[in-house]
This record gives structure tokens, C-alpha cells and sequence, in this order.
């Protein structure tokens, strides 16, 4: 849920609470964000990662102005393509 609602918010704030969104659940980068950045999309996709898996070197996660700087592409891939994140077969 987080995940869309930043996707969904413009521009290139410091905190979630800087981009004019609000989240009535309470979600935060902290709280939420990374921890799901973490989860599904860190292996790959950060500056950190042993084995990127084939992501591309530089498209990192690693901080919600990445996420942000990454935005669009996430969106495409997660949402319209649904081919990220990679789900083990």
C-alpha cells in the first residue's frame, strides 16, 4: 500500500510528510517503506548487493529519494508490467 502511495506522490521530497501526501493508516518510510524495500527489492536492487541478479548497476532502492528517483520505472515494472519483484520459482 505504501509502495502505491508513494508512487503515486510528485516531486523530490526529504520525508514522506514533505511530498503533500498523507497516508490515513499511518504508513511511513521508516515504519513501512523500507522494510517492504527491504524485503522485495534490496537483493537486486541495491548499491550493497553481492549479486545483483542482472539489475542494472545504479538502480538502487536503497533510500526513499531513490525510491522517488526511481518512481516511474518501479511503477511500470510492479504495477502495469507486474514483473518486479521477481518471485522464485
Amino acid at each position: 500500500m505504501l509502495l502505491l502511495f508513494i508512487l503515486g506522490c510528485v516531486g523530490e521530497p526529504s520525508s514522506l510528510s514533505d511530498t503533500g501526501c498523507s497516508s490515513a493508516d499511518g504508513l511511513t518510510w521508516d515504519g513501512w517503506g523500507s522494510g517492504f524495500m527491504t524485503t522485495y527489492c534490496r537483493a537486486c536492487h541495491s548499491a550493497d548487493s553481492p549479486d545483483r541478479r542482472g539489475a542494472p548497476v545504479g538502480v538502487d532502492v536503497d533510500t526513499f529519494e531513490e525510491v522517488l528517483q526511481w518512481s516511474g520505472p518501479i511503477r511500470s515494472r510492479v504495477i502495469e508490467e507486474q514483473t518486479m519483484p521477481v518471485v522464485p520459482r
